[in-house]
């Protein structure tokens, strides 16, 4: 697997959130494990670090506590008329506390790790960089940081003052976060679709990124 078809799978990963119940299908730390595996294939160790923390942070939403509550819902009956009955509804807990900072701890990671593979890719084009691929990168991690990952940490830092956060309808937020998302799979897309690129392939003997420790080879 080339390393920007794995960074690429693993932000979709972390992009969408997919529930049975209380459990993340797509789960977060796999995503996580994509993107650190193509950063280091890319230019080692240092270069992945923030997303192996992330993994580590991100176990938090592995599982997201619920409960189901009755809510009033109109019921359409015969000759246009309506009647109210109560229903079951699935909510997911607020979440504080430990498991609060450690979702906020796997943003910011999220963050540093987008802003690392994008910047890294620009340094190894070189004279590339006004590739229109680089560029589109550059300007969807700009909306996926403003739309996606700041509102999050914005809902969090809400959250942790006041009641708890919604992991999963951050109200008022979410309809931002929806196009941070959209923005995402655009930097996804574009990942993807430059992985054969020269620049995005594992450097050789003779290729070193400032990000690789010295003396690195493949």
């Amino acid at each position: 697997m080339r390393p920007l078809t794995a960074a690429s799978a693993g932000l979709v990963l972390l992009l969408v959130d997919f529930r049975v119940y209380g459990i993340d299908i797509a789960v977060d730390p796999a995503g996580w494990v994509l993107i650190a595996w193509g950063l280091w294939r890319l230019a080692g160790t240092k270069a992945a670090a923030p997303a192996v923390a992330g993994a580590a942070f991100s176990a938090a939403e592995a599982y997201l506590p619920y409960h189901y509550a009755l809510v009033e819902s109109y019921v359409a009956g015969p000759n246009g008329t309506a009647s109210v009955e109560e229903v079951e509804v699935l909510e997911y807990d607020q979440v504080a506390g430990l498991p609060l900072i450690s979702m906020a701890l796997a943003a910011v990671c999220s963050a540093v790790a987008i802003v690392v593979l994008v910047r890294l890719l620009r340094e190894r084009a070189g004279p590339d960089e006004a590739d229109p691929a680089l560029r589109t990168m550059y300007l969807s991690m700009i909306a996926t940081l403003a739309l996606w990952i700041a509102p999050r940490l914005v809902g969090m830092i809400a959250g942790g003052i006041g009641d708890g956060y919604d992991p999963v309808w951050n109200d008022p937020v979410w309809r931002i976060e929806l196009a941070g998302i959209v923005s995402g799979l655009v930097l996804a897309s574009s990942l993807l679709a430059s992985r054969r690129e020269p620049w995005a392939l594992p450097p050789g003997p003779r290729r070193e990124s400032s990000w690789a420790p010295a003396g690195r080879g493949e």
